[in-house]
């Protein structure tokens, strides 16, 4: 991930390319985010120089595999990071909103490529932080470089590609889960397909998945959220966190809201 993009597919596409990344582009993210930026997605105590290595290491040898967890814990901190840094920019161009209100979101690159769709989908809803309900993919065989491919021929040609892109995509990519952020009521409860889904009431700050496939009427009661997506392995997301995303600065308090974040979306079997 030598470069981190976010691009939207409305009618005022916007695009955004940031020099950073997880990968070779490592270091970039940390001098941008600092190094308190990164280490505070890691859910566990880490000194300077400790970090400062594993950073280094991680930019000098971008293609290997993350096979202990401290190494998968530090690309997930990157990801994180280098996310909300080129939406940070993306803000500063006015094109966030659009990006952030999209109805289906789409993780590629390194992001999507995580050996848990668990750590695709808490890397992608943490530095998007969209308000909205989104059906989440990922996009693990570069299938949106193909349908971009296609689209662009279909245009040379003069034809329309909107319908063979939607049907390309419906084809090609898997919803990995609806994520469903919400501001709960006293008495919010979990509604699917007009099914209670939750046995106690939503509070704020909760974030778990309830298992569901396939098509989803989504209602929070006592709040405005009603909505429609696709869920797959991680069934529904459902994010009471709030917006913008805040983590306790110490690490007493840090480090076990980061063991919950993590543990919530564990919660069906090996998914991803």
């Amino acid at each position: 991930m030598p470069k981190t993009s976010v691009v939207s597919t409305r009618p005022s596409a916007a695009a955004h390319v940031a020099p950073l990344g997880c990968g070779i582009a490592a270091d970039r993210t940390v001098r941008r985010a600092g190094l308190d930026g990164v280490r505070r997605w890691i859910p566990w105590a880490i000194d300077a120089p400790t970090m400062l290595e594993r950073v280094f290491n991680r930019a000098r040898w971008p293609d290997a595999v993350a096979a202990e967890a401290s190494a998968l814990a530090l690309e997930i901190a990157l990801a994180h990071e280098a996310v909300t840094h080129a939406l940070a920019d993306a803000a500063g161009a006015g094109t966030l909103e659009a990006l952030r209100d999209a109805p289906i979101t789409i993780a590629t690159g390194m992001a999507a490529s995580f050996t848990r769709g668990a750590h695709t989908a808490l890397v992608t809803i943490d530095g998007l932080a969209s308000p909205k309900p989104t059906t989440l993919h990922r996009d693990a065989d570069d299938g949106l470089v193909a349908i971009g491919a296609l689209a662009a021929r279909m245009r040379a040609n003069g034809v329309d590609p909107a319908s063979a892109v939607a049907e390309e995509l419906a084809r090609r990519l898997v919803p990995l889960a609806f994520v469903v952020p919400v501001t709960p009521g006293r008495r919010s409860r979990l509604r699917v397909n007009g099914a209670e889904r939750s046995e106690e009431p939503l509070v704020p700050g909760a974030f778990f998945s309830v298992p569901h496939r396939g098509a989803a009427e989504v209602e929070i009661t006592g709040t405005p959220v009603r909505a429609s997506g696709a869920a797959g392995d991680l069934g529904i997301i459902v994010d009471a966190r709030g917006r913008p995303l805040a983590l306790p600065p110490r690490d007493a308090e840090r480090i076990p809201t980061l063991v919950r974040w993590f543990a919530a979306l564990d919660l069906i079997g090996n998914a991803g």
